[in-house]
């Protein structure tokens, strides 16, 4: 064979395929045809090819895209679609995929497809200029919520201020309670987001008899639990809260006489938001506008949002009042790192100042 034609296949298998270890020579001839099928306008002849391929590697991604695309501009979009799907099984990891997909769905006017794939996968979430091209896209569709969302996401990773310009203008062509609710979605969101990890509070309760100031470690678990261990200067003997699946267990069991039943409730509407699970809570409450503030009040707790960043400023239940005044970065995550806190029953106040925070794997066990 000649030296040239062999580098050219060579070539097309690493372009090809997406692992070269698994790639059959064969197919690759086949493909190296179809592309000059292609290229010499022998659409059917290339189409066909391209099948032999996909049939001989089920890796060939380059090989699925192009057929996606040669069926779909030749009318057979069943199969364009089919072949989107197999895509989707075996390479729905890969960003790059993820957004062709994403455009390929778009382009055959099956937005809500789209959404699915970009705003769902989580190795997406990181991607800012994938959410602002999402949000472009959802504007020239008439979309304005879909495209305030998107533009909201991509905010959230990374504060440019032309997708903030974007942002504002499509705010204000949706409607003042579907607004309402896309900013509660948008907070949920966020913290549903948050990553696995660990961090110990300074903690100092005061009241009009007493002064404490002790240490805290908090640890979350992504989806699963909380666990926050307080010192022998809290209780004595020290002792355990832990919250899985909305149930707080205490250890020991001796210690449980001893937590205000403020302060459970309080752990327990934490564990609630940092699983991103409060907007059904909150989804019919009366809300009131103040500047940058959205408060949102049903018959016995409150919840406070910045309009910029859908972050939680406030919160208060019953005869709890909690403040987290600053947040600190955590990839893609925004862990509150200063707490102001009242319990109004037992006429205690007090502050949580988080030390260093730090990542920790999702299988660790607390």
């Amino acid at each position: 064979m000649d030296r040239k034609l062999s580098v050219l296949i060579l070539s097309c298998m690493l372009f090809l395929s997406k692992n070269l270890l698994a790639a059959n020579y064969e197919a690759y001839k086949i493909f190296l045809q179809g592309v000059f099928d292609l290229k010499a306008g022998r659409i059917n002849a290339g189409i066909k090819n391209y099948e032999k391929v996909i049939s001989l590697d089920e890796n060939a991604l380059t090989a699925y895209k192009d057929l996606i695309y040669l069926y779909w501009q030749s009318g057979n979009c069943d199969r364009a679609f089919q072949l989107a799907g197999k895509v989707n099984n075996f390479d729905s990891n890969n960003p790059q995929t993820t957004n062709f997909l994403a455009t390929f769905y778009f382009v055959a006017n099956k937005p809500d497809i789209a959404e699915k794939l970009l705003l769902l996968a989580e190795h997406i979430g990181q991607d800012a200029i994938a959410y602002n091209h999402l949000g472009d896209t959802y504007v020239a569709l008439e979309k304005n919520k879909e495209a305030w969302s998107a533009y909201s996401l991509s905010y959230n990773f990374k504060q440019d201020k032309n997708v903030k310009k974007k942002l504002n203008i499509v705010q204000s062509k949706i409607q003042q309670e579907d607004l309402y609710k896309q900013m509660l979605l948008r907070s949920e969101s966020n913290y549903g987001e948050t990553l696995s990890f660990k961090t110990g509070y300074k903690a100092k309760l005061s009241s009009n008899l007493f002064s404490k100031k002790f240490y805290i470690s908090f640890t979350y678990a992504k989806g699963k639990s909380i666990r926050i261990d307080f010192p022998t200067t809290f209780v004595i003997g020290g002792m355990s809260l832990t919250i899985t699946n909305g149930i707080a267990s205490i250890l020991p069991k001796a210690a449980e006489e001893e937590i205000p039943q403020e302060l459970s409730d309080t752990i327990a509407q934490l564990y609630k938001v940092f699983n991103g699970n409060f907007y059904k809570q909150f989804s019919d409450a009366k809300v009131t506008k103040n500047g940058k503030h959205l408060t949102y009040s049903t018959d016995n707790a409150e919840l406070t949002l910045n309009m910029d960043t859908a972050l939680i400023e406030k919160f208060s239940q019953d005869n709890t009042v909690v403040k987290i005044v600053e947040y600190e970065n955590l990839f893609v995550s925004k862990i509150p790192a200063k707490i102001k806190f009242v319990f109004s029953g037992l006429n205690i106040k007090g502050t949580l100042e988080a030390t260093k925070i730090t990542l920790i794997a999702d299988t660790t066990e607390q």
